[in-house]
């Protein structure tokens, strides 16, 4: 998880700070990590035993990823 949409403002916030990723998957010639995002609709459902509603368009990028 690397950051969050508000829901109010839509800024992108990098509670964890915006780490080392790109730089470490530079200096190895590797593809970059994907970067899933912190959604609380997310959580919620998964808790409420409702994964199947929880909204995909997050993974889209990392199932085309791992695809590859």
């Amino acid at each position: 998880m690397s950051s969050f949409k508000c829901p109010d403002c839509g800024s992108v916030h990098y509670i964890y700070g915006k780490g080392h990723a790109d730089e470490i998957a530079k200096k190895h010639n590797i593809p970059a990590v994907y970067r899933l995002p912190i959604d609380s609709k997310f959580a919620e459902l998964t808790d409420a035993g409702r994964i199947e509603d929880a909204p995909t368009e997050a993974l889209d990028g990392l199932v085309e990823t791992l695809t590859i």
